[in-house]
């Protein structure tokens, strides 16, 4: 497989600086003047400064009856989770500490209507939270022993309907989420694999929801597939179709999935490892014929987001600063640097979308910065 031309476009000046006061808990305004500068591919830039910023975070956000919520996790040392609600507009709302939760690993979150649902980890042992919109309370549902943490593991067919999806052993285990919040865990759907799962990430999708998982066939053999998440009227939603994808590297320390063009009912993974530069790999699955594209062959830690027109791809070079990559429908690739943009560690950045909006967020020693990307 032929690799992809990276063509460096390091355009400095259409972002639009915006520095929020900040709400609820204080802390200092930043200099304007410090900020990094952004490449073409950013048009607005959004910073609000924080206390108690971790030096290595685990960021998770998404789109909230509010704007956007996000919370994050200490990754090195656990203590407080804290939280920020953005309004549409990208004013701060809220900022609270979530004393209650100490985990060091969060997977994602979502709103289920009521509530935000959120899942977190400390080793194999992973714990379901509900969470007040405005970040006043966060409630534990449940812990579940021996369970893997997925990336994104709140999928939703875009319909109002979320499930929760997990892996213990050698199975698929997908739960309906109410509006309340409230996971039907005992009411969980299973789909069997034939060899022990250890790597899983979900998405939202048109009418469904994908996800993508690994299973072990051995020490050195490695399969990932990628799946549907049907609703029913009634009862837990189910894994439908699956098939074999064959990624660039095979099935590396991390996969990530996002939907593409509706219309195809296309799909698209990364590839990449969290702590050591290699390969990342895209895999563009549709329809008409699969597309596999090497993005760089030095970068980690990379995360995938489809704004309607085109996929972007966020990832750390090998110094940690970030990238950003645009991957067009007919293949073509464009990289831009971000000079000066440091995340918090390898999940300390994430992108989101929103209708017709699509951010890069990070937390960074500032604080929580989003980098809004031009339609």
């Amino acid at each position: 497989m032929s690799r992809v031309a990276l063509v460096a476009l390091c355009l400095i000046g259409c972002g639009r600086l915006g520095f929020r006061l900040p709400a609820d808990d204080g802390g200092s305004e930043p200099d304007p003047f410090d900020a990094p500068p952004v490449p073409a591919s950013i048009c607005k830039v959004d910073r609000f400064p924080l206390p108690s910023v971790p030096h290595v975070a685990d960021l998770a956000i998404a789109p909230s009856v509010d704007g956007y919520a996000a919370i994050w996790l200490d990754a090195s040392f656990g203590g407080s989770a804290r939280g920020a609600v953005i309004g549409s507009t990208h004013q701060l709302l809220h900022s609270a500490a979530l004393p209650g939760i100490t985990d060091s690993r969060i997977g994602g979150l979502a709103d289920a209507g009521q509530k935000l649902v959120v899942a977190t980890a400390t080793g194999t042992s992973e714990t379901l939270w509900t969470v007040e919109h405005d970040l006043s309370a966060a409630n534990a549902q449940a812990t579940l022993a021996s369970h893997l943490l997925g990336h994104d593991p709140f999928p939703s067919d875009g319909q109002g309907n979320h499930a929760f999806v997990t892996a213990k052993d050698k199975s698929l285990e997908v739960s309906r989420v109410a509006g309340n919040g409230a996971i039907d865990l005992a009411g969980a759907s299973l789909y069997s694999e034939d060899a022990s799962i250890d790597k899983l990430a979900c998405s939202n999708g048109p009418g469904h929801s994908y996800c993508v998982w690994e299973k072990t066939n051995g020490p050195s053999s490695l399969t990932c597939n990628l799946g549907s998440v049907i609703y029913l009227a009634t009862g837990a939603p189910k894994i439908g179709s699956h098939r074999f994808v064959f990624l660039i590297g095979g099935c590396p320390a991390d996969i990530r999935v996002a939907p593409g063009p509706a219309a195809a009912d296309s799909t698209i993974i990364v590839t990449s490892n969290p702590s050591a530069p290699a390969n990342v790999g895209v895999f563009y699955a549709v329809s008409s014929g699969d597309v596999s594209r090497l993005i760089t062959d030095m970068g980690s830690a990379a995360k995938i987001q489809f704004d309607g027109k085109r996929f972007w791809i966020a990832w750390l070079d090998p110094d940690t600063e970030l990238r950003l990559t645009s991957l067009e429908l007919n293949g073509t690739v464009i990289q831009y640097m971000l000079p000066g943009w440091t995340p918090a560690g390898p999940q300390g950045f994430q992108l989101v979308s929103s209708g017709s909006e699509t951010m890069l967020a990070l937390v960074s020693p500032s604080g929580l910065d989003l980098l809004t990307i031009c339609p």
